[in-house]
C-alpha cells in the first residue's frame, strides 16, 4: 500500500498545486522511499503511510489565470459603486473586501478555495449595494413607465363615407357640366344683349317702313 500510494503521489501534476502543500508532499514522499527500501518494522512503515497520506490531503490548487482575472473586474467594479447614501457597515465591508482582493491579486499563489470565497463575498456586497441604491438614491431609481394603451383604450378613427364607383363619375361629371351651364344661362338672359336685339328689330321695322314709303 506505501509503494502504491508514493507512485501515485509522484504522478500528480504538480503546476496545479500551491508550493507550500508540494513542500511537505515531496518531504513524505523521501521518507516512504526511505522506508520501502529498509522498512525494519511495520510500525515505521505505518508511520510513513500515514504521514503520506496527509501531505496529499493538504495539497491546495492554485487559483486558475481566469479567476484571477474574474477576481480584479470584481475589484473595479466594487470600486465604482456610489457609497453616498448607504449604511456605514457597507462601506466598512467594501474596505474589508478591496483589501482582501489587493491582497490575493498581489500574491504569486494563490489558493483557489479562498479566491472563490472572496470572490462570492464581494459579488454578493455588490449586488446588496446596487439594490440599496435604487431603494434609496433618487438619481438611480428607475423611472415609472406609462402604461402602453391597449387596442381596446385607443380612439377609434372616424370612419369614412364609402363612395361607390358610380356616385364617383356622376360626381365628376356634375362638377364639369356645372361651369359650362353657368356661363349658358348668363349669355342667355344677360340685360344688355336682350335691350340690343330688341333695338336691332325696331330699326329694322323702321328702315323698311321708310323704304316701302319712298316707293
Amino acid at each position: 500500500l506505501l509503494a502504491w500510494l508514493l507512485t501515485a503521489t509522484q504522478d500528480l501534476n504538480e503546476s496545479l498545486y500551491l508550493r507550500a502543500g508540494l513542500d511537505a508532499l515531496h518531504e513524505a514522499q523521501e521518507q516512504a522511499a526511505q522506508v520501502l527500501a529498509d522498512p525494519q518494522s511495520e510500525e515505521r512503515i505505518a508511520q510513513a503511510l500515514n504521514s503520506l497520506h496527509q501531505a496529499w490531503l493538504n495539497l491546495r490548487f492554485k487559483a486558475s489565470e481566469s479567476l484571477l482575472e474574474k477576481l480584479a473586474e470584481t475589484k473595479v467594479q466594487l470600486l465604482s459603486l456610489s457609497l453616498e447614501f448607504v449604511p456605514e457597515e457597507m462601506k466598512l465591508a467594501v474596505c474589508s473586501l478591496d483589501e482582501e482582493l489587493t491582497t490575493l491579486l498581489e500574491a504569486d499563489e494563490v489558493d483557489q478555495a479562498k479566491a472563490r470565497d472572496v470572490l462570492n463575498k464581494t459579488e454578493n456586497l455588490i449586488a446588496s449595494i446596487e439594490t440599496f441604491n435604487k431603494e434609496h438614491n433618487p438619481e438611480e431609481k428607475e423611472p415609472q413607465q406609462t402604461p402602453a394603451l391597449s387596442k381596446q383604450d385607443k380612439p377609434a378613427a372616424a370612419a369614412r363615407p364609402i363612395v361607390t364607383a358610380e356616385e364617383k363619375t356622376e360626381e365628376t361629371t356634375r362638377q364639369s357640366a356645372q361651369p359650362a351651364r353657368s356661363v349658358k344661362t348668363a349669355s342667355a338672359f344677360h340685360p344688355g344683349l336682350l335691350m340690343m336685339t330688341a333695338l336691332g328689330a325696331v330699326t329694322l321695322t323702321l328702315l323698311m317702313k321708310r323704304k316701302d314709303h319712298l316707293k
